[in-house]
């Protein structure tokens, strides 16, 4: 029997139909999917200046194909970091885009840029978007995160109409409050306000933010007490913000509730990328149990009641404050430093211990994701594993990883 032909042909694509950076915009166009395939590889490879055409294109087109492709490809260009803030000075300017998602995207470019000139335009321009954009114009407002925002962000939330608005808005509100804790001034006492007054919102949601946000002002008296209400709200998840934000300022009366919402099954209650509840109340109570107990409500409940009394939640705090600190230091180094202090000041701190292997791990994982391994990254890779061999001396897997490490550093000399 004769074997059948084949199904698809070979594509033919016409490259000096591509040999200009306008060809290859118009090519975009194009109903072949291979030729805009190889368009955009081809304006990929013109590099960033090509984003003044890219830009021009945007500003006119509402071809939505076209447009997507033409986003591919700045975003190429963006998450590269090959761009300058002279080419996003060039974008902001697409906030009046006729292509909705090309507004959004506009929209989230100037608050990952944290671009204080977009500022005008972007409040300027909300009132006349559709709110699904206004949602993306909301939280780059709160990435910007500066005051001048916050009548624009307030109006937003007053004017809503659908819930996600709303919640953007008073998310920015929040995020704004918790980038500028340090500075104290009328701004920030009417947004204290605003916050104060989202407490009697119907939408949950809004509760919870306005919650969280009240951290920068947790050392107002008015403040505080009405956290304290606030364990009482009828939400599951705004009296657990009240708890969270009340043992960060030094209170115990939020950690038995936050033991109590352990009750609760929800993404807080169990281990997701390292941003459980659980690593909150094993910082606040200076203790941490086996992962078979770790998420157990009676666990915690029978720990609390036996020594919830002698918790020095002041100073838990202080350590916790630490450990972040190492986290965030670069080069590893120094938080190794950091961690190695406390293993000697915190005796059989099960809290500092499971931070430690925790940071060694992430350190391998962020050295071994370069672009290229050296001798020096493998080295740095065996000093950490030789920590965590340390910390875990009974578990095999770490001892074999430790070895690997060890032969390829051997492998350079």
């Amino acid at each position: 029997r004769d074997r059948p032909g084949p199904i698809h042909a070979t594509p033919t694509i016409d490259f000096q139909a591509l040999s200009s950076s306008r060809d290859a915009i118009q090519a975009l166009n194009s109903p072949d999917l291979f030729l805009r395939f190889a368009a955009v590889g081809m304006l990929e490879q013109y590099g960033a200046e090509i984003l003044t055409d890219l830009v021009r294109t945007l500003a006119t087109s509402a071809n939505v194909q076209l447009n997507r492709d033409v986003l591919e490809v700045m975003s190429f260009f963006y998450v590269r970091k090959l761009a300058t803030p002279e080419h996003l000075q060039q974008i902001i300017g697409l906030l009046d885009a006729p292509d909705p998602f090309v507004r959004k995207f506009t929209a989230r470019l100037t608050g990952w840029w944290r671009a204080v000139e977009a500022l005008p335009s972007l409040i300027g321009t909300w009132p006349g978007q559709p709110e699904d954009v206004q949602v993306h114009i909301a939280w780059a407002l709160g990435q910007i995160g500066t005051y001048q925002a916050v009548d624009a962000l307030v109006a937003m939330f007053n004017a809503a109409q659908a819930p996600e608005t709303k919640q953007a808005a008073i998310a920015a509100l929040t995020t704004i409050a918790v980038k500028r804790t340090a500075s104290r001034t009328e701004q920030s006492d009417a947004l204290r306000a605003y916050l104060m007054q989202y407490l009697n919102d119907a939408d949950e949601i809004v509760r919870f933010h306005a919650v969280m946000g009240l951290y920068a002002f947790r050392e107002t008296k008015r403040v505080h007490e009405k956290l304290i209400d606030m364990l009482e709200d009828r939400s599951i998840y705004v009296k657990r913000a009240a708890a969270q934000v009340l043992a960060l300022s030094g209170d115990k009366a939020g950690i038995p509730i936050l033991i109590k919402t352990l009750r609760y099954p929800s993404i807080d209650t169990f281990e997701f990328y390292d941003e459980d509840l659980i690593k909150d109340l094993a910082f606040f109570c200076g203790v941490d149990f086996p992962d078979d107990r770790r998420f157990d409500y009676a666990t915690w409940n029978d720990w609390w009641q036996a020594n919830g009394q002698a918790v020095n939640l002041e100073h838990n705090l202080i350590v916790k404050q630490e450990i972040e600190t190492a986290f965030a230091a670069f080069p590893e180094h120094i938080g190794l430093e950091i961690f190695e202090r406390l293993m000697q000041t915190e005796d059989n701190n099960a809290v500092v211990e499971r931070r430690f292997r925790r940071f060694c791990r992430d350190r391998i994982r962020f050295l071994l994701a370069r672009p290229s391994i050296t001798r020096d990254i493998i080295a740095r890779c065996v000093i950490l594993q030789r920590k965590l061999v340390e910390l875990e001396p009974d578990r095999p897997k770490t001892l074999r990883q430790l070895q690997l490490f060890e032969k390829r550093l051997s492998d350079y000399n």
